[in-house]
């Protein structure tokens, strides 16, 4: 979903979301993922080991606000984007609850959603 948003509004062209986008996903930059990990493994060295199960997340966003994300990073009006009709409006949510590896292992994400798709635009291109 974010990858195709990305592509779309860094084109110039308008991110297509199913219904009004109401869905709720969990995105997390695969920079926090290593940062989770290394703390871990440093509270296990100092003989202090994490609980055995920690969620890592990004908290959670709007299929809505993914598109206006992509947008606000691609520097193009929000107004690109297109709702298309649904029969079944997905209103789901999934978004990870990270507090217990904030309390164990001091950890919260860092990085922010524009700012890792305006990184990766900086270092490749996705008009491939």
């Amino acid at each position: 979903v974010l990858a195709g948003f990305a592509k779309a509004a860094h084109a110039g062209r308008a991110p297509t979301v199913s219904g009004s986008g109401a869905a709720v996903r969990d995105f997390l930059d695969v920079r926090d993922a290593a940062r989770a990990v290394a703390k871990s493994l440093d509270a296990m060295a100092a003989a202090q080991p994490p609980p055995a199960t920690l969620n890592v997340g990004g908290g959670g966003r709007t299929i809505l606000e993914l598109a206006q994300t992509a947008c606000d990073a691609a520097e193009v009006p929000r107004g690109l984007i297109e709702h298309t009709s649904t029969d079944v409006e997905d209103t789901s949510h999934w978004s990870l609850d990270s507090t217990l590896a904030g309390d164990a292992i001091d950890w919260k994400p860092q990085e922010t959603l524009i700012q890792a798709l305006r990184e990766r635009w900086a270092s490749e291109n996705l008009d491939s």
